[in-house]
Protein backbone atom coordinates (compact mmCIF):
# COMPACT_ATOMS: atom_id res chain seq x y z
CA UNK A 1 0.00 0.00 0.00
CA UNK A 2 1.31 3.19 -0.70
CA UNK A 3 0.35 7.14 -0.68
CA UNK A 4 -2.73 7.50 -2.62
CA UNK A 5 -4.44 4.11 -2.45
CA UNK A 6 -7.95 3.25 -1.49
CA UNK A 7 -8.52 0.44 1.31
CA UNK A 8 -12.19 -0.78 2.90
CA UNK A 9 -11.60 -2.37 6.06
CA UNK A 10 -15.16 -4.76 6.02
CA UNK A 11 -15.88 -5.36 9.91
CA UNK A 12 -13.49 -2.71 11.11
CA UNK A 13 -13.93 -3.24 14.92
CA UNK A 14 -11.64 -0.96 16.61
CA UNK A 15 -10.25 0.82 13.71
CA UNK A 16 -6.48 -0.57 14.38
CA UNK A 17 -6.21 -1.61 10.70
CA UNK A 18 -8.01 1.03 9.03
CA UNK A 19 -5.57 3.44 10.87
CA UNK A 20 -2.62 1.36 9.66
CA UNK A 21 -3.80 1.75 6.44
CA UNK A 22 -4.76 5.44 6.54
CA UNK A 23 -1.17 6.33 7.84
CA UNK A 24 0.15 4.18 4.50
CA UNK A 25 -1.86 5.70 1.98
CA UNK A 26 -1.67 9.09 3.57
CA UNK A 27 -3.82 12.60 3.15
CA UNK A 28 -4.17 11.49 -0.71
CA UNK A 29 -5.89 8.31 0.12
CA UNK A 30 -8.36 6.91 1.40
CA UNK A 31 -9.60 4.24 4.15
CA UNK A 32 -13.56 3.12 4.47
CA UNK A 33 -14.15 1.71 7.16
CA UNK A 34 -17.33 -0.73 7.62
CA UNK A 35 -18.71 -1.28 11.25
CA UNK A 36 -22.67 -1.66 12.22
CA UNK A 37 -21.47 -2.32 16.17
CA UNK A 38 -22.68 0.78 18.06
CA UNK A 39 -20.24 0.26 20.37
CA UNK A 40 -17.44 -0.56 18.24
CA UNK A 41 -18.24 2.55 15.86
CA UNK A 42 -17.48 4.58 19.31
CA UNK A 43 -14.17 3.33 19.14
CA UNK A 44 -13.71 4.07 15.67
CA UNK A 45 -14.20 7.03 15.52
CA UNK A 46 -12.50 7.96 18.32
CA UNK A 47 -9.19 6.51 17.29
CA UNK A 48 -9.89 8.54 13.82
CA UNK A 49 -10.32 11.98 15.81
CA UNK A 50 -7.48 11.28 17.99
CA UNK A 51 -4.74 9.92 15.06
CA UNK A 52 -6.75 13.39 12.73
CA UNK A 53 -7.45 11.16 9.66
CA UNK A 54 -9.34 12.98 7.17
CA UNK A 55 -8.43 10.67 5.20
CA UNK A 56 -10.94 8.05 7.02
CA UNK A 57 -14.36 7.47 6.09
CA UNK A 58 -16.66 5.67 8.72
CA UNK A 59 -19.97 3.77 7.39
CA UNK A 60 -21.94 2.23 10.11
CA UNK A 61 -23.56 -0.42 7.84
CA UNK A 62 -22.28 -4.51 7.34
CA UNK A 63 -20.48 -5.52 4.74
CA UNK A 64 -22.43 -8.62 2.79
CA UNK A 65 -22.41 -10.38 -0.51
CA UNK A 66 -26.76 -9.99 -0.10
CA UNK A 67 -28.36 -7.04 -1.76
CA UNK A 68 -30.42 -6.77 0.78
CA UNK A 69 -31.90 -3.71 2.22
CA UNK A 70 -32.29 -5.28 6.05
CA UNK A 71 -29.97 -7.63 7.11
CA UNK A 72 -29.86 -9.10 10.22
CA UNK A 73 -26.77 -8.42 12.48
CA UNK A 74 -25.95 -9.94 15.46
CA UNK A 75 -24.17 -8.49 18.34
CA UNK A 76 -22.57 -10.59 20.87
CA UNK A 77 -22.79 -9.30 24.39
CA UNK A 78 -22.61 -5.57 24.71
CA UNK A 79 -21.20 -5.51 21.03
CA UNK A 80 -17.67 -4.85 21.89
CA UNK A 81 -16.68 -8.18 20.04
CA UNK A 82 -15.08 -9.82 17.60
CA UNK A 83 -17.76 -12.93 17.62
CA UNK A 84 -20.14 -10.08 16.31
CA UNK A 85 -21.87 -11.33 12.97
CA UNK A 86 -23.97 -11.86 10.28
CA UNK A 87 -25.37 -15.14 11.31
CA UNK A 88 -26.23 -17.28 13.94
CA UNK A 89 -23.08 -19.39 15.64
CA UNK A 90 -25.15 -22.08 15.27
CA UNK A 91 -25.73 -21.70 11.79
CA UNK A 92 -21.69 -21.67 11.73
CA UNK A 93 -21.36 -25.03 13.34
CA UNK A 94 -23.79 -26.64 11.16
CA UNK A 95 -22.42 -25.41 8.03
CA UNK A 96 -20.36 -27.11 5.30
CA UNK A 97 -17.12 -25.97 7.18
CA UNK A 98 -18.47 -26.74 10.90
Amino acid sequence: MKSGDVFSDAGAHQGWLSVAAARQTGRSGKVVAFEPSPVLLRFLRFHKQVNRLTQMEIVSKAVTREDSAVTPFILEGDGDSAMNSLVEIEEMENGPRG
